[in-house]
């Protein structure tokens, strides 16, 4: 990921969280739609981790 991050799935309430590799949450999102534009310029670069419900997905931020 670089700028923004997009999520499209079966999202409509599930929470989305996005956790840094120290285990702070960066940001926790509660999805009315499908899709959801997340802007991730202001994170460090690093791994993170999102959690979509029961699913867990690593993403690096260059």
């Amino acid at each position: 990921m670089t700028n923004q991050l997009t999520i499209k799935g079966e999202l409509t309430y599930k929470s989305v969280k996005i956790i840094d590799v120290y285990g702070k949450i960066i940001e926790t999102i509660r999805p009315i739609e499908n899709t959801i534009h997340i802007k991730t310029a202001h994170y460090c670069s690093g791994t993170y981790f999102v959690f979509i419900g029961n699913e867990v997905y690593k993403l690096i931020k260059q």
